[in-house]
């Protein structure tokens, strides 16, 4: 007796930027309305938001979870990033992570953006293989599920803020407390939420020709959330 089977379905995944702007409150679900018609019935579209994302660096393994629709990058065949400009840091360690594991995405132009911050940045090195510390980055409200999907984070932990430089609004918290404090006071900030290593400051190094030929340590550049 013949049995017919259901052709795996492909997976497309369209990034937003805003949630609240007038512009995109309905522009998301406009446009998938639009494309629906187009794709064949073996095509399933999914979109996000990129505050929607968890992006975590843990033992040098990189992942970027879609709290939206509970599943990780990686299981969509496709990434369209939609405007990735207005959120180009976010965007470039996506395409990172996707480029990372051999994933589609469009457009390509994504995966040769200068990075500007420490979001970008630690993507970078770690896909090579370079040393992280252990990172999560996410917003606000998904914090707390955040440290529960990765219990080696554990207080006290440092909040950094991506975009600063020279230990501005850097942070160490010893509770979720402490921690939701800190993004309360700093609305608009993206933090990185780092394993606290104890230290005696930052080393800055001094590397010329690919050689480190001296360095100094800065002190004093983590404050208290208190």
């Amino acid at each position: 007796m013949n049995q017919s089977h259901k052709k795996p379905s492909k997976k497309i995944l369209i990034f937003f930027v805003l949630k609240n702007s007038t512009t995109y409150k309905n522009g998301h679900q406009n446009l998938l309305e639009g494309l629906k018609p187009f794709l064949s019935d073996s095509v399933e579209l999914f979109y996000t938001f990129y505050d929607d994302l968890i992006y975590s660096i843990v033992d040098g393994k990189t992942r970027i979870f879609d709290t939206r629709n509970e599943v990780d990058l990686i299981e969509y065949d496709f990434v369209h990033f939609r405007f990735w400009h207005k959120a180009a840091e976010q965007a470039a360690a996506c395409a990172e992570y996707l480029k990372q594991y051999g994933r589609k995405f469009s457009d390509s132009e994504v995966a040769g953006y200068r990075s500007k911050s420490k979001q970008s940045e630690y993507f970078c090195l770690a896909a090579h293989s370079l040393p992280v510390p252990n990172t999560l980055i996410c917003s606000e409200q998904h914090i707390e599920q955040a440290l529960k999907q990765f219990p080696r984070f554990q207080f006290p932990l440092i909040a950094k803020d991506v975009d600063a430089s020279k230990g501005r609004d850097n942070y160490l918290v010893k509770t979720l407390l402490e921690l939701r404090e800190v993004f309360k006071k700093n609305p608009g900030i993206r933090f990185a939420i780092q394993s606290f290593i104890p230290n005696k400051g930052d080393y800055r190094i001094w590397v010329f020709n690919g050689q480190a030929v001296g360095g100094y340590i800065v002190q004093g550049a983590i404050k208290k959330a208190t």
